[in-house]
């Protein structure tokens, strides 16, 4: 059995394993609270299967090259080489924390238009001026950070469907210089949570 695919993702809770885990715990734990509490890393379980099957977490790192408004897809998480991206997995620390919905509908995304008058194009944005305040505050208070971020960058997915995340953002810690990739894989349903990962990079100026 395996939680994890060749990519290193973990399989969806439509995959029939988590029904298998499930009776095999004499359904103890229903399969949607295997799930979530592996896919949420609560109590690092996530974190400690990994560890386990030698299968890190399946983000590719890169700097939200483009401006917070900016919803492109053209840019890629790369990576300049195999030495640094093991050097990568070595100075990270991966964080995941819930927020609930009545503070994720305060920073929903909002369609506007930016460019001038002939020229004008639509984005999917996070509230302005919001964003930043709320992930903050709930990633501060659920996992007791000490580093003092500065968000710079978030992206939403335009299609969600075919989009690897929902919300992308970035940023870096003020005082360490810690590179901050944060990320959502969905859109909340109405009245749930919005689920988010946020990855440190330590060592590095960025």
């Amino acid at each position: 059995m395996a939680l994890f695919d060749l990519d290193g993702h973990l399989i969806p809770y439509s995959h029939p394993l988590w029904s298998e885990l499930s009776n095999m715990l004499n359904k103890k734990i229903t399969a949607h609270t295997l799930y979530s509490c592996v896919q949420q890393d609560r109590h690092e379980l996530q974190t400690k299967l990994r560890e386990i099957v030698k299968k890190p977490l399946a983000v590719e790192f890169k700097a939200i090259m483009s401006d917070e408004n900016d919803n492109s897809n053209d840019n890629k998480y790369s990576t300049d080489s195999d030495d640094e991206k093991n050097d990568f997995y070595d100075n990270k620390k991966f964080y995941g924390f819930d927020i609930p919905y009545r503070e994720y509908i305060k920073i929903s995304p909002i369609d506007v238009s930016y460019g001038k008058k002939n020229f004008k194009k639509m984005y999917t944005v996070l509230k302005q001026g919001v964003w930043t305040n709320i992930i903050n505050d709930w990633f501060i208070k659920s996992c007791s950070i000490s580093c003092n971020i500065i968000y710079k960058r978030c992206r939403v997915a335009n299609d969600v469907n075919k989009a690897k995340h929902f919300i992308d953002f970035s940023g870096k810690c003020k005082d360490c210089l810690a590179v901050v990739v944060g990320w959502a894989e969905k859109r909340p349903d109405e009245g749930m949570p919005l689920v988010v990962k946020i990855m440190i990079r330590y060592g590095h100026a960025a």
